[in-house]
């Protein structure tokens, strides 16, 4: 490894600089020194030490490894210890108010800016709702109609079914294919119900026309497809296009507006990306279940974290500090209420 690999790999500020191309955060590079360090440890595990034949050569190399270990491993302060009100989250009411929006009012929300409804605007409101589940993007791209059971959504690693080469681009499963990291890839979820309503939609609606127009089936039993061909979604750009538009339309509408007694937020409006709502499931989830030991074991489960993961120490302090409480059965039955009303008003017009 060259001098300037070693200093942009091992130096870093807590905030890298936006002058300095390649720089990362001191998070990043703690993470990076530790896989080093974890390569290093299985190096002289399986491959050196079966090569060594003196005891003694093989202790006294042992000592030098372990040492360079731990020396990595402590070598830069990680930037995980975060305080609840960094949990990029949106407040409980305003989540809530975007969940009951996206089901009632998906054709307005999933528009392009000449107002135009978007011809996927049922696999988009899906999409967007496995978001506030709390699933990851490349998660839900990667997703095969096999893995809905109906309530439950199944997570696993189906990129081997694209049958060609994964890019960096690629939708898949976070953790799926890594040795470093220990994620809970391969999990089940309880779906809330809006959910499992806009997925069938989904399934029943624009999926089944559009692979219907065809005369084979491009889909390779994947559950979101692309509306040009009807294959898989290939790109994560296609999924982060979604979040840009709802957000476009979100922020016209006036539901990301930042109140002024918002301590949390710096800007002006809230941001809205798939992470943002991965995150504000995560507090809303604690919030109505409870800050418990079950409770954390359950979100480690459900949001694919590892087992040694602090996450939901962080968002049970954050739920705490919001002190949400929602009853998710009215909820449900007012977000069906307001549909049908819509619906309504446009047979009626």
């Amino acid at each position: 490894m060259n001098t300037r690999m070693l200093v942009r790999l091992a130096k870093s500020q807590n905030v890298a600089h936006r002058d300095r191309p390649g720089a990362v955060a001191a998070s990043t590079a703690s993470a990076r020194l530790v896989q080093i360090g974890e390569f290093l440890t299985w190096y002289f595990e399986n491959i050196l030490t079966p090569r060594i034949t003196s005891p003694q050569a093989r202790t006294d190399l042992y000592e030098r490894y372990a040492a360079t270990v731990r020396e990595l491993k402590k070598k830069i302060r990680g930037g995980n210890s975060k305080h609840p009100t960094q949990v990029r989250s949106l407040p409980t009411e305003v989540f809530v108010q975007l969940i009951r929006e996206v089901w009632c009012r998906p054709e307005t929300i999933f528009c392009s800016e000449s107002g135009a409804t978007s011809p996927t605007v049922m696999r988009d409101r899906a999409m967007f709702l496995l978001a506030c589940e709390g699933m990851r993007p490349g998660a839900i791209g990667n997703l095969a109609l096999q893995d809905f059971t109906g309530c439950q959504m199944c997570i696993v690693d189906n990129a081997g079914k694209r049958g060609k080469g994964l890019s960096e681009g690629t939708p898949v499963q976070k953790g799926a294919r890594s040795n470093m990291q220990a994620y809970s890839s391969e999990h089940n979820i309880t779906l809330w119900p809006w959910t499992t309503a806009a997925i069938h939609e989904y399934i029943q609606g624009e999926r089944a026309e559009l692979l219907n127009r065809r005369l084979h089936n491009p889909s390779k039993g994947f559950l979101f497809l692309e509306n040009q061909y009807g294959g898989p979604i290939s790109n994560r750009r296609t999924i982060s296009l979604i979040f840009e538009r709802a957000e476009r339309r979100l922020l016209e509408l006036g539901f990301l507006s930042r109140p002024s007694g918002d301590r949390y937020i710096k800007t002006e409006d809230y941001k809205l990306t798939a992470y943002n709502l991965r995150h504000s499931a995560a507090t809303l989830y604690i919030s109505i279940k409870g800050d418990s030991e079950q409770t954390r074991s359950e979100m480690k489960e459900r949001f694919g974290w590892s087992a040694n993961s602090k996450m939901p120490e962080h968002y049970a302090r954050r739920a705490k500090m919001d002190a949400a409480s929602l009853d998710l059965a009215d909820l449900w039955e007012s977000i069906k209420a307001d549909r049908l009303k819509m619906r309504e008003e446009i047979e009626c017009a």
